[in-house]
């Protein structure tokens, strides 16, 4: 998926992750299908301005927000200063442990990654993306980038994704890090626990919910202020 928007990386980041863990967005996309079709799905139900993310994107704080806003179970971890050398090892063991258990455990999990460009030799700066892949042999992740227009998926090195990682936000003056994300069990999704297609609206139309906008008005994010 290509984000629709330079500033999109992590709303289309999140947009991925979402599709890949099967949440219901209560959105027929077309027809039956319940799908995040692309970013619009997301804004569109979201208490966060979009035109503000459309000038300078989200933040690290932002991206958990809109992701348990959607059901997803989310840890979040920032690089830091006190844990240089650990730290990288405590990366690679998350690494590894998500990518051997992806595909054997009831509970998928997946990584995403907020990072520097810059420090990787690429243009421009802040950005996220989900993980595809880990090469044991060479320390290598798979960096699956979202924004298709620059950069196709490529290898790095993890200790240098680590390291490109350090840099600060200038939004928030914190370094920046990674996201282990999970929804429900493959046995909980298979039941299909889902409210029948005809009362769920189809995107862009108004939410059939009663108590669409009071979930809005109370959603956690709501009251994580932005600064202009």
């Amino acid at each position: 998926m290509n984000q629709s928007d330079p500033a999109y990386c992590g709303v289309t980041t999140l947009v991925v992750v979402l599709n890949a863990l099967s949440v219901d967005p209560n959105v027929r996309w077309k027809g039956g299908w319940r799908y995040f079709g692309d970013e619009g799905f997301l804004l569109s139900r979201c208490c966060m301005n979009e035109e503000h993310i459309q000038r300078v994107g989200i933040t690290m704080d932002e991206f958990y927000q809109l992701a348990t806003c959607q059901g997803v179970n989310v840890t979040m971890t920032r690089w830091t200063e006190d844990s240089v050398t650990t730290g990288l090892d405590d990366f690679r063991q998350v690494v590894q442990t998500t990518f051997s258990s992806s595909f054997t455990s009831s509970n998928t999990q997946l990584l995403v990654v907020s990072f520097s460009r810059a420090s990787l030799g690429q243009t421009g700066d802040g950005h996220f993306s989900p993980l595809a892949a880990y090469h044991a042999p060479t320390d290598s992740v798979l960096v699956w980038d979202v924004a298709r227009f620059k950069y196709p998926p490529y290898w790095t090195s993890l200790s240098q994704l680590y390291d490109a990682m350090q840099p600060q936000d200038e939004t928030t003056h914190q370094s920046r890090g990674w996201y282990v994300l999970s929804s429900l069990s493959k046995e909980e999704l298979q039941e299909e626990h889902r409210r029948p297609a005809k009362l769920v609206p189809l995107a862009n139309e108004p939410d059939i919910c009663p108590l669409g906008k009071v979930k809005v008005q109370f959603c956690k994010a709501s009251h994580y202020k932005v600064s202009e």
